[in-house]
Formats: structure tokens, sequence, C-alpha cells
């Protein structure tokens, strides 16, 4: 977990997901509990992003983060983690503010895969130009759509705002009962599927425009924009203090924000729809990344199996599958692989391009699980298939147990310990013998293909 992060603009939360009735008015007190200066103890908080010191509530851990979209160009994300930079909030999509159609961020893909190769957990935004209840709850169908196949590990947030006074949403008009309605309806939508929702909007919005107390009752979290040292808003989850903070890795001026908690930075929660798997399993980041790169499915909807070992069968199908699924000419020649079994033609590819070959008896084995060094080896044939750089070795003389690994593997091991692509289950255990797990396999996947063999997802 890197050092800090956030979610910019936030607040969201999540009661009825069709209210289409006028909303109640909450006490005038309301607003004026939101509205005022801490009257708790306070903390001052340090930014080097912008050389200034922050009044921020105590008792709470805080988190620097970044709220970012196409605007900000290339980011390179290992240095902005470097940076002190714990989380992102990423812009997955806007509605138009003068046509109100739906746009995806593009910039979107590539900041959620930089970030997940830098292990800087996310949460997304939607800026969102919703007149009522069916708009909020399209843009938030709109956002589970191009997510799901992301690690979302933070708030989705609906940033809601006004823009240079001549936008849809402020020459609509709308009641604060009404747009109230709005932020609970996408919020609903949000909730329903598993997720955090937040609100994001500025501090006069939160005031003025919308009944903030009533949407935070419904377990919304805050997000307020409000740039100065000292903001007069309470009860907020995230503060984006600034739209000019400078971050390493990231080409020009950037919001910055601060996350309070009281507990972890990422909630425990399942990640990519399985049950089994949480957002603070160390494989987590492995199973979204395999699961978004259509690389490995679960065995069965909600269920990843990440500790159940990944058979011979489902190597070939997932290399195979990667590479596009290329025609067979001709069928495997294992006599305990027929035609009609769903993995017929997939080991037929892997033995036709001498990426995967069977046992002496005749047979592929199909069921069998692999090995660790036997799934090091099938990278090391698919990459010298690939013609990737297979020259690295590790002479795995840390390791007690290196002599076990059997000569047909020698050189595919050392390749994949110097290419940190495989690492001891120990200090000072290798166990290239043990059955590899779904989950140990995934994240060897992603080692490979974020390292040595990214140039095969470009």
């Amino acid at each position: 977990m890197k050092a800090k992060r956030l979610l910019a603009l936030v607040l969201s939360c999540c009661l009825c997901s069709s209210a289409s009735a006028a909303l109640a008015a909450p006490k005038n007190t309301d607003t004026q509990q939101f509205h005022r200066v801490f009257d708790a103890a306070t903390v001052s908080r340090y930014s080097h992003f912008t050389d200034k010191t922050y009044v921020l509530p105590s008792g709470y851990t805080i988190y620097d983060g970044i709220d970012v979209s196409s605007k900000d160009g290339t980011i390179h994300w290992n240095a902005a983690a470097k940076d002190g930079i714990a989380f992102a909030l990423i812009q997955v999509g806007n509605r138009g503010v003068k046509s109100g159609d739906l746009f995806q961020d593009e910039m979107y893909t590539a900041y959620m895969d930089g970030a997940a190769a830098a292990d800087i957990p996310v949460g997304v935004t939607f800026s969102s130009q919703a007149l009522d209840t069916a708009e909020a709850e399209e843009e938030a169908r709109f956002v589970l759509e191009h997510v799901k196949r992301d690690n979302v590990q933070l708030p989705i947030v609906m940033n809601y705002a006004y823009y240079d006074g001549s936008g849809r949403l402020e020459q609509a008009n709308l009641s604060q009962s009404q747009k109230t309605a709005n932020v609970l309806a996408f919020c609903g939508i949000i909730r329903d599927a598993g997720y955090q929702p937040m609100l994001c909007a500025s501090r006069d919005f939160l005031t003025n425009d919308i009944y903030t107390e009533q949407i935070k009752q419904d377990g919304v979290q805050i997000g307020v924009a409000h740039y100065t040292t000292q903001t007069s808003c309470t009860g907020y989850t995230c503060w984006q203090y600034t739209g000019s903070g400078r971050v390493n890795g990231v080409p020009s001026d950037v919001s910055c924000n601060f996350y309070l908690t009281t507990g972890d930075l990422i909630p425990k929660h399942t990640v990519c729809g399985f049950q089994d798997v949480l957002s603070s399993d160390w494989f987590a980041p492995a199973v979204s990344f395999v699961f978004r790169n259509n690389l490995m499915n679960g065995n069965s909807p909600t269920q990843f199996a990440p500790h159940a070992a990944l058979t011979r069968a489902m190597v070939a199908q997932v290399l195979y599958n990667f590479s596009g699924r290329p025609a067979v000419t001709q069928a495997a020649s294992f006599s305990d692989v027929s035609a009609d079994q769903w993995f017929a033609k997939a080991v037929a590819w892997a033995q036709q391009n001498d990426i995967m070959s069977g046992y002496p008896n005749g047979t592929f084995g199909a069921y069998t699980p692999i090995t660790r060094q036997d799934f090091a080896a099938v990278l090391y044939r698919y990459s010298n298939k690939r013609q990737l750089d297979t020259s690295a070795r590790d002479n795995l003389h840390q390791y007690q147990d290196a002599s076990a690994v059997s000569s047909y593997a020698q050189d595919a091991m050392q390749w994949a310990v110097a290419s940190n692509i495989i690492s001891g289950k120990t200090a000072t255990q290798l166990a290239p013998r043990d059955s590899a797990t779904r989950a140990e396999c995934a994240q060897m996947l992603k080692n490979y293909l974020t390292g040595v063999a990214s140039s095969l997802l470009s």
C-alpha cells in the first residue's frame, strides 16, 4: 500500500434508485451542521505537493491521492507512487455539459492499467449532468459496464457540478430536492452492485444546492472540493484541497486530495465479483489483471478458486486465448484429448507450436495440476515462440531446494526467477515440483505480461 490516496470530489450514497418524487427538505440545521468551522480537535497536515499546511480533524489516518482524467496527460504511475501517492481517483467518463451524451474518458484504460501495475489502489469518478433520476441511473449503469473488469478498490464517485454558468445542469434550474434525488438514484445502483458510492461536489454546491445531510444519512461518503488550507465543511471523507498540485510522474498541475479513514485505506470487499477474492488478499491485483485481460475466468461467476490447482488444460487454454485463438489445422495426437472437449483446440495448438508436450504414455494429462517449474517452462517456450528475449538467468543459489528443479526445466526456472516472473514460496524454498495454484499462476502471468512480455499487451 503506497503512501497516500484519496478520492477527489466525492460524495455519493444510495437510498432509492428510482426516486422520482421530490424528497422532503431536511431541517435547516442540516446545512448549518455541514457548513461550519471544526469545533473538534484538529491536526496540521503538510503537503509537499503544494508546500502548504492544512488543518484537518484529528483522529483519522490521512492518505494522499490524486484525481485524474485525460486532461492530465501521460502519467508515470511508479514515479507518482514513489512521491507519496497512495491512491488515485480515475475518471471513467462524463455526460456532455451541452449535448447530454455519455462519453468514456480516453485515458481511462491506460490509467487503470498503469495504476494497477504500480500497485496504486483506485476509485473511479463520473462527471454527471443528470437532470432527473432516469439520467442518473443511466450514468450509473454506464459506469458499471466500464468498470466490470477492473479492480476498483475505492469508491465510485459521482462528480456533480455546474459548468461555467452555461451547462445543462445550470440551465435546468433544478430544485434541491430533485438534485438530491438524482444523487440517491445514481448511488443506489452503485451500492446495489457492491461498490461504495460517493458524491463529489464543491463546498458551495454541498452547502446550498443539495441536501447533503440527507445523502450522508443514506451511507454516502462525502467528498468536498474547496481550495483552501482550512475548509469550513465538516463530515467529509475526502477533501480535494487543490487543483494545481505538483506530483512526480504527472506532467501538469493535478488535483490532490486528502482521504480520511479510521480503518484501512482499502476496505475489504470482493474483487471482480468473486466472493472468494477479497481486496485485502495478496493475489487480488493479479486476479483483477488476468480477468480484465481475458486470460483467466472464474470456476463460476462468483468463484475464482484461487487456492485450487491450475490444470494443464487450463494453461493451454489461457495461452491459446491470449494468442487470439488461431486456427488449428489438425487435432492433438494425445489419447486422452478428443475433438469434442472444451480444451481440444488449445491443446492441439500448444502441441503444434512446441509450447506444451505430453507424457511418454501418449497422454496429455489435461486434468493434471501443472507444477511451478512446468508453468515456467511453458512461459519460456511461449516466449521463444514469440521471439522474446529469454537470455536472463539466475543460478538459484538462494534456494535450498534448487537441486529439485528437473533438468528439462533448468533454463526456464533460471530465466523465470531472473525475470521476476516467479519467486520462492519462502525466502529459501522455490518448491519447483509443487502444484501451482490458480492464484500463483495469475500472479506469474501478471508479472510476465507487465515485465518481459509487456510488448505482447500492446
